[in-house]
């Protein structure tokens, strides 16, 4: 029988071991309570910063009487989407859960001349908490406040890389549907790193 178990069978009967026996036995670390386990790349309980860039390609099909610049030439339209940046705040009160509060800015101008402006509250699902390569599905409401009002939701999946505690990259595919003043979808991908902090 290993000396932990010796040692764990004696203590219960109330035994005491000798000398040898105890300087056998190896410290077990058992982690805080509320606390992670050392080593652990769970984000529960821990603010953090995701920035990421990508681009992708869109389709809309305008129904208001202003569609927008881009998709004035045509009924249907399809194109390459503006290259973008996400700047992200977020808060796991799980390991497995974490919620977004995000906004996307568009760094080409659209067919108005403006740079499209949209907020993305969500919520980031990670099927795996505890290892460094975490898959997640993401799902976020969309809120455009620039050119035409519209709203929408974007689903979607990536995958993360968890090198340190408190540093991650991840890459991402979203869905992104919109409607309001026109019908909109687009698919994008993203390449973004992550900051966090806390316990």
């Amino acid at each position: 029988m290993k000396p932990a178990r010796v040692a764990s069978l004696a203590a219960l009967l109330g035994v005491a071991l000798p000398a040898s026996v105890a300087l056998a036995v190896e410290p077990v670390m058992v982690p805080t309570a509320g606390k992670p386990a050392e080593g652990t790349t769970s984000h529960k309980l821990m603010f953090g910063i995701r920035l990421d860039g990508g681009d992708g390609w869109e389709f809309a099909v305008p129904y208001m009487d202003s569609p927008p610049g881009w998709c004035a030439g045509g009924d249907t339209c399809s194109a390459r989407s503006a290259i973008f940046g996400d700047l992200e705040l977020t808060f796991a009160p799980t390991g497995a859960i974490e919620v977004v509060a995000g906004i996307r800015y568009e760094f080409e101008k659209n067919g108005n001349g403006e740079h499209d402006i949209v907020f993305r509250p969500g919520i980031i699902a990670y099927l795996d908490e505890s290892s460094l390569v975490k898959v997640f599905l993401i799902f976020q409401g969309l809120l455009e406040v620039t050119g035409e009002l519209n709203v929408g939701f974007a689903p979607g999946f990536g995958v993360q890389f968890d090198f340190h505690r408190y540093v991650g990259m991840y890459i991402q595919v979203q869905a992104n549907f919109m409607f309001l003043e026109v019908v909109r979808f687009a698919v994008d991908g993203s390449l973004g790193i992550q900051g966090r902090i806390g316990k």
